[in-house]
């Protein structure tokens, strides 16, 4: 599987490579009352990686949340665990039944 991984990163990252080499153009970037003049290949780059930054973030918080959910799951059937083992374990009661005559 990890073989497979490789390759396909590979592959992306070549395409990237090709796509980024023919985008070598300059642009003008306006980013709050600035003008910045740079190439098209950085712009693409930046903001890929500013993607993968978000994206890092949310899967974090999103990852920190189920663990504790699981965290509270694991809690409660141990606590559950423990009172039916003490109700398996409470002495039956006979209950005497009179009978009709």
């Amino acid at each position: 599987m990890f073989i497979v991984v490789g390759i396909i990163v590979v592959i992306f990252v070549v395409f990237g490579t090709l796509i980024l080499a023919q985008n070598a153009t300059q642009v003008t970037l306006t980013l709050l009352g600035r003008t910045i003049e740079t190439n098209l290949s950085l712009v693409i780059i930046e903001s890929v990686v500013i993607g993968i930054v978000f994206a890092f973030i949310i899967m974090a918080i999103s990852e920190i949340r189920l663990r504790r959910a699981i965290r509270n799951k694991e809690r409660d059937i141990k606590n559950l665990k423990e009172e039916l083992a003490a109700v398996r374990n409470l002495p039956l009661e006979e209950e005497k039944v009179e009978e009709e005559k």
